[in-house]
């Protein structure tokens, strides 16, 4: 009686812990871009946040280290958000909070 007791209640866990990784949609990535002022030169410093886990985003890591190489080459935010709306970014969120740098929230659709 045991025995079967203990397979009824592992059943569930095996029924869920299977995925099929062929139906797995892939998700929208998202990115934070900062700006913040320069200390001793004009023009501001572009920062980036794609986070940390790279096997849960939708890009590769050649593309966020592309990405991030081509935002620092950039000294205001505008050329900044222009040249990510080329790659097929959108901004979806701006916050410009005080004594912090502004912040803008960016999502990249996924082909479906």
């Amino acid at each position: 009686m045991k025995k079967l007791l203990f397979l009824f209640w592992l059943l569930p866990a095996a029924c869920f812990a299977q995925t099929d990784s062929a139906r797995v949609k892939p998700h929208d990535a998202y990115c934070r871009i900062f700006v913040l002022t320069r200390s001793f030169r004009s023009g501001y410093a572009i920062g980036t946040d794609f986070g940390h886990d790279s096997s849960t985003s939708a890009l590769s890591d050649e593309e966020i280290n592309k990405l991030i190489a081509k935002l620092k080459t950039f000294d205001n935010e505008i050329d900044a958000l222009n040249y990510m709306a080329s790659k097929g970014w959108e901004v979806i969120n701006y916050n410009d909070p005080l004594n912090s740098p502004r912040n803008y929230l960016l999502r990249r659709k996924t082909a479906q």
